[in-house]
């Protein structure tokens, strides 16, 4: 098995799932602790509900706010979410255990992350798209444009980027790959 190394870049993707390790458990994960874990001031999580509020104040963000609607007005923030636990955060720790190594990725490396970054990409483009149809009573045009773009954007661009240099990678193999057989 081959593997390739980007160096600055693949240092750029460790970074990426480091800071998606640290925000999926402490910020997107706050709805599957138990709620003696972080409700009430004397919780020993009590932070991640205060970062949690500040967030909601400050940006106002339906999305966030869904867990805590007893009736879902957008059930596909759940599954998104289910998603991000259960396929999302491995594959972050996985990316983390076989970057920071420095030797590269492996073809079926890049596969996975190939599919990771489709799946990012998607999830974050359903979310932006969502916040364009907020009540207009609501939320002005300015403040879904910052919404967007200051908080969905980078999670969509990076996760973009990731997704062409995982398929170059794959490219560049399958073409060596074909390559090899047609001189033989």
């Amino acid at each position: 098995m081959t593997f390739k190394s980007r160096g600055v870049v693949d240092k750029v993707w460790l970074g990426w799932f480091i800071l998606q390790i640290i925000v999926t458990p402490l910020i997107d994960g706050l709805p599957f602790y138990p709620k003696w874990l972080y409700a009430t001031p004397d919780s020993p999580l009590y932070f991640l509900q205060r970062i949690h509020e500040l967030y909601v104040t400050t940006y106002r963000d339906l999305i966030v706010t869904e867990w805590h609607s007893p009736v879902p007005v957008r059930p596909w923030v759940r599954l998104c979410t289910y998603i991000e636990m259960a396929f999302q955060l491995p594959t972050s720790l996985y990316a983390v255990l076989r970057l920071r190594k420095g030797r590269g990725t492996s073809g079926g490396d890049e596969l996975l992350l190939l599919v990771y970054a489709f799946n990012v990409f998607f999830s974050t483009l359903l979310c932006a798209h969502d916040v364009y149809h907020w009540d207009e009573k609501l939320y002005t045009m300015a403040e879904k444009h910052f919404i967007v773009g200051g908080i969905y954007g980078s999670w969509m661009l990076i996760p973009f980027a990731m997704f062409v240099d995982m398929y170059l990678r794959l490219y560049g193999r399958v073409s060596t790959s074909d390559i090899a057989k047609k001189t033989k």
